[in-house]
């Protein structure tokens, strides 16, 4: 997507030259990657770009895995000062089931609730959702993997593994700045 072709001066042209000079080759410059210029404004062009992922999606004959336990991508994160720690997450894979024990990064929880793009209380969140979750221990960060595991045990094993690989790092880091 091409987006701000609302504004005054936008020029598609120059934009697609741009990318062009990194290797992303328009489909209408010969290439094989699709630009459709939009406005996230107005609006314009939204439907042609769905069109346009469809399209993608079905000649590339992508497939989402509902079977299994979830997981997938943290998106955002907050400590909210009602609600404690809130995790929105992009599932990629599996269901995402009220109950289920997950890692987040470092943080773990047992999901209390499932909330959906439009507010709705949900039982489940399926591959290419996008949820908010309730009933972590802390907030994760942006990027963060996260998925389900069988019982807490197994969660706070692999939450204590990511906390001391991440020490590990942040003294790594300190002593390279040490030494320079």
């Amino acid at each position: 997507a091409i987006n701000k072709m609302d504004l005054q001066g936008a020029d598609v042209e120059r934009i697609k030259g741009d990318l062009a000079a990194k290797d992303l080759t328009p489909e209408d410059w010969g290439g094989n990657i699709q630009m459709i210029p939009v406005s996230a404004l107005k609006g314009d062009g939204v439907d042609k770009l769905l069109e346009a992922v469809v399209l993608e999606s079905e000649l590339l004959e992508l497939k989402a895995h509902y079977d299994g336990q979830a997981q997938g991508v943290v998106i955002e994160s907050e400590l909210d000062k009602f609600r404690g720690p809130v995790a929105t997450l992009l599932i990629q894979s599996g269901t995402l089931k009220l109950g289920d024990m997950v890692v987040c990064g470092a943080s773990i929880g047992k999901v209390k609730s499932i909330i959906g793009s439009d507010t709705s209380k949900l039982k489940t969140a399926e591959p290419s959702f996008a949820v908010e979750i309730l009933g972590l221990n802390s907030t994760p960060a942006a990027g963060d993997d996260f998925f389900v595991v069988e019982d807490e045990r197994k969660a706070r094993e692999v939450a204590e593994f990511r906390r001391e690989k991440f020490r590990e790092n942040q003294i790594a880091k300190q002593q390279i700045a040490k030494m320079e």
